[in-house]
């Protein structure tokens, strides 16, 4: 962990001197642009602590194991748990915990990167504690308490239809759900500031420290909508928690131990989920802010039950965390490297040059949909906040060469042929290459839609809604988007949403039978006296268009 952990295993006169030099230096020195972590895990740990995050995690599980295919055997794991899960969140238990990975750690401001098996990704708030002395195999208290050096905000990406297979099918626990990534806030602050033997001190004592977790600027927050604290129960005490993690192994200095999530932190426990291009922001009284923007899929992206592990050629590693922010200062600069450029780039990176020019594709696209959003959200509030979405106007088209132009419609030509022929893969990749040619261009809705059609061929009904609202953010009057939106919905179980979908389309095809079929179905589970709710109203005009 560098000189963090020993930093902060120094004496408090020590740590009020080097405080003070850090303050006099930091008036004239300068600061380079990057990303980085405050210190490199040397093990990381998680626990289960929080008691009302794991039964809401429980409860939340139910509609991702019923989409993944997987709630019988979750019902029968849990029928033989019940014994002991009363056991499993009191004081006097075990605490549970598990490995993850100190090689995958990201900073603050990194690109979280979105595994290549997921299709639910998750966020989890917590706070970790860096170990800064070494804890004997059978510690003493004092010595666990000694030990304590400091404490640091972190969010424990998480792929949760992974999760659901790896808890009823793998069986060794947390095999890649959670490797990913996980990121790391930039303020280490030491133990004394919030924490006293005993759990005594701001972070446990009270209500504890608030936190709070915003995705696009949005507050995600539990039902009742309160903000959430550090000083909610937990099945034991920080020293207990140590102490058992410490048994028969013992603990080094640099070692990091995550305390687990704070309860309504994650989006399991609130049935929220993140997409690519979202910006996950967390914050925590007295330990700062930690934001990260989350990264598309990539190209070969699969679903974690077809994974092949059988023989052929070894799979390119990830793209490291170096790779990545090296890759986000050159796309700042230069936001379309030419062909030598991308050649440079993926003899630097360890990729193909195809790989690059996705990337660097896929940062556009997330640029785009956040400033479609920032600008939805500018005439909503001109708009006095009246009901309904605004749309905002289509960013200005690139100029396409004719060439451009010929290989996106040779592109979607071949992708609609793979499509008809059944050969899912193939079409997924043309259509993608061809949105990645032009994002916003005249047949991006087009391509948005067949990808859409692609997704929901393989049931998977998560990416079909992204690419079916991708297609209505590009244009908002295409009847079709707004049916594929329905279908996506319909089938995660999201009725009202559905309903409203396939109002729309009818909205704007009044002939459409198949949307008029679902509205006279979704009608009919509708409570007694309840209308469901309406069609998503014509846009706005922009303020260009006036």
């Amino acid at each position: 962990a560098g000189s963090v952990d020993a930093l902060l295993a120094c004496s408090p006169a020590v740590l009020e001197a080097a405080t003070e030099l850090a303050a006099a230096a930091s008036a004239s020195c300068v600061v380079e642009s990057g990303f980085v972590l405050p210190f490199q895990p040397r093990s990381f740990r998680d626990a289960g602590s929080y008691v009302q995050h794991m039964s809401q995690a429980v409860r939340g599980f139910v509609a991702v194991a019923g989409k993944e295919g997987h709630l019988l055997q979750m019902a029968l794991s849990q029928i033989g748990k019940s014994l002991r899960l009363p056991f499993g969140v009191n004081p006097a238990a075990r605490p549970g915990y598990y490995h993850g990975n100190p090689c995958t750690f990201i900073a603050d401001g990194d690109e979280a990167p979105w595994p290549s098996t997921c299709g639910w990704l998750d966020y989890e708030l917590e706070v970790a504690v860096l170990i800064t002395r070494p804890v004997s195999r059978e510690a003493t208290a004092a010595e666990v308490a000694a030990a304590l050096g400091g404490f640091v905000l972190i969010n424990d990406f998480s792929a949760r239809d992974v999760q659901a297979d790896e808890l009823v099918s793998v069986g060794f626990g947390f095999v890649k759900c959670k490797a990913a990534a996980t990121a790391m806030g930039l303020d280490v602050v030491s133990s004394d500031e919030l924490w006293a033997p005993g759990d005594r001190g701001s972070l446990f004592e009270g209500r504890g420290l608030r936190v709070e977790v915003k995705v696009n600027g949005e507050a995600w927050r539990g039902a009742g909508g309160e903000q959430s604290s550090t000083g909610m129960a937990r099945a034991c005490s920080l020293e207990a928690l140590v102490r058992y993690m410490a048994l028969d192994e013992g603990l080094q200095p640099g070692e990091l131990i995550g305390m687990g999530t704070v309860p309504n932190c994650c989006g399991l426990e609130i049935g929220r989920w993140l997409q690519p291009g979202d910006e996950v922001a967390l914050s925590a009284e007295g330990l700062g802010t930690l934001t990260n923007t989350v990264g598309h899929p990539p190209a070969t992206a699969q679903n974690f039950k077809e994974v092949d592990c059988g023989g052929g050629a070894p799979p390119r590693p990830e793209l490291t965390a170096v790779g990545r922010r090296l890759l986000r200062q050159y796309y700042e600069l230069c936001k379309r490297p030419d062909e030598g450029q991308l050649a440079v780039l993926a003899r630097v990176t360890d990729r193909e040059a195809s790989d690059v020019a996705n990337w660097f594709a896929a940062c556009e696209r997330a640029e785009s949909d956040k400033e479609r959003a920032r600008q939805r959200a500018e005439q909503a509030k001109a708009a006095g906040g009246a009901a309904g979405p605004s749309a905002a106007p289509r960013p200005p088209q690139q100029q396409l060469s004719p060439q451009q132009e010929k290989a996106i419609d040779a592109l979607r030509a071949r992708g609609n042929a793979a499509y008809q022929a059944g050969n899912l893969a193939e079409a997924r990749k043309l259509y993608s290459q061809a949105i990645s040619l032009d994002p916003s261009g005249a047949s991006a809705h087009l391509l948005h839609s067949n990808l859409s059609a692609v997704y929901a061929s393989l049931k998977d009904w998560k990416n079909s809604l992204l690419h079916a609202k991708r297609c209505v953010d590009v244009d908002h009057n295409f009847s079709k988007g707004w049916s594929r939106i329905g279908t996506a919905h319909a089938n995660m179980s999201q009725p009202a949403l559905a309903l409203q979908a396939f109002r729309t389309c009818l909205r704007l095809d009044p002939g459409n039978a198949h949307a008029a079929q679902a509205v006279t179905s979704l009608e009919r589970q509708l409570p007694p006296g309840s209308a469901g709710p309406p069609a998503v109203p014509p846009p706005a005009p922009s303020v260009a268009a006036v």
